[in-house]
């Protein structure tokens, strides 16, 4: 029986594995190639959570979240018939929820709500006693009955399929010369290139790519370290800027070294995020953030003012 569960873990464990480590470019390049059954899907479902939301901004307004999780289940959107009659379920949930704006702080607690649909007749229950007070608190106060029935219209199915909308098929130039005729469209690519050949060796640091199944499956790894941000702001910017001189040597310093200063006292982290597709579909976003930054304003200011930091924390994940 041991043997027989080490190695069913272990074959998870290869099952679940990223695959072959290639660049993100030709991962890109894959998809873009591939050729993707776009047949109309008849289920769906959807499943997000947040398990940490915090934002401090100059310790004037504080938003905490915690444990939101929300889920929605469709069928029959697509069908042979004339008429779409949908069906699935929604719910969500949260576990705790503050917002400080001063001296003044609102919490709330155990927020739910949830919907089941048969035959697009959605059946509704807003009955949570920690909804109630949010919604009180956001000035709702109108909602008499908490459960209640509603009808969704049904959705008619196009028989033929619609004339082509003529601004999709303008090329970038055409867009550019609709914003302003005087713009040479040929220019402005031109830059838009040269930025991305500028920074494109950034990303290869930031961007990790693997791939499976005969490149059906991708996973996009994003890692955004405060050297990576310092690095490509020095190379958007390639100049000095004109502040105060730092320190005795009266060195000018660059808009790298500033960004690099007010995110080492903010304390920041990381900005982390991961990209699942399966079979050419969008399975999985991740997100994980950390993010802490001196007020760059008071930085470079001469006063003695007591400096303050922007922070965020969120960590969230988004499943299809």
């Amino acid at each position: 029986v041991l043997s027989l569960g080490l190695f069913t873990l272990t074959g998870c464990g290869n099952l679940q594995s990223k695959g072959k480590e290639i660049s993100y470019k030709e991962a890109i390049e894959k998809l873009n190639t591939a050729e993707v059954d776009t047949t109309a899907q008849n289920k769906f479902g959807v499943s997000y959570k947040i398990d940490k939301m915090m934002f401090n901004y100059l310790d004037e307004t504080i938003v905490d979240l915690t444990d939101l999780k929300a889920n929605v289940a469709l069928e029959n959107l697509s069908t042979q018939e004339d008429k779409v009659e949908l069906s699935g379920s929604a719910d969500f949930s949260l576990k705790s929820f503050s917002l400080t704006t001063g001296t003044s702080k609102n919490e709330f607690k155990d927020i739910a709500a949830s919907a089941y649909i048969d035959d697009s007749k959605a059946y509704v229950d807003l009955s949570s006693k920690g909804l109630k007070t949010l919604l009180t608190f956001a000035g709702i106060t109108d909602i008499t009955d908490d459960k209640f029935y509603v009808e969704i219209p049904s959705m008619d199915v196009p028989t033929t399929t619609p004339d082509t909308d003529p601004s999709q098929d303008m090329s970038i130039e055409d867009i550019i010369q609709q914003i302003d005729p005087t713009i040479n469209p040929d220019e402005i690519l031109t830059q838009i290139n040269e930025v991305m050949e500028s920074i494109s060796p950034v990303f290869d640091k930031a961007v990790k790519a693997y791939t499976k199944d005969d490149y059906k499956d991708f996973t996009f790894e994003i890692n955004i370290t405060k050297d990576i941000i310092v690095e490509l702001v020095d190379t958007l910017t390639s100049t000095d800027l004109p502040v105060k001189p730092a320190d005795k040597n009266n060195e000018i310093p660059t808009v790298g070294s500033i960004i690099d200063k007010a995110l080492t006292e903010g304390g920041f982290k990381h900005i982390k995020a991961t990209i699942k597709i399966d079979d050419y579909q969008l399975t999985k976003v991740a997100v994980d953030i950390n993010f802490g930054i001196n007020d760059i304003f008071t930085s470079l200011d001469d006063s003695d003012s007591e400096s303050k930091i922007i922070k965020a924390e969120f960590k969230s994940s988004l499943d299809f």
